[in-house]
């Protein structure tokens, strides 16, 4: 399993939505500090892993990647912007809020 970090963060995603159903165990934990890292691993061969969709739809679709139990569907999760509530560019910061709020994730 190739993960951020120890707590598994990003398997927590799956592992959370398939509930008592599924427990699964791994032989190795390899952390990797960022997902662009684990999707790396993952098509080198080097582990499965919990990534967000529209970082490996390209790869789902040219068939490097398959889904593992596709059946489950990881929870979801949301960026968060966050600044001092004194910060001198508040205005600056809710406009890039306002912003991204329209844009999915790609």
């Amino acid at each position: 399993m190739l993960d951020e970090r120890p707590a598994l963060p990003l398997y927590a995603y799956w592992r959370d939505a398939a509930g008592e159903r599924l427990r699964l165990t791994f032989e190795r934990i390899v952390h990797m500090g960022t997902i662009a890292a684990i999707r790396a691993g993952v098509l080198a061969g080097d582990g499965v892993g919990v990534l967000p969709r529209y970082l490996v739809e390209a790869d789902l679709h040219a068939r490097r990647l398959v889904p593992i139990l596709p059946r489950v569907e990881a929870l979801a999760d949301y960026f968060r912007l966050i600044f001092r509530s004194d910060d001198p560019r508040r205005s600056l910061y809710e406009g890039l809020a306002a912003s991204m709020t329209g844009v999915p994730l790609r």
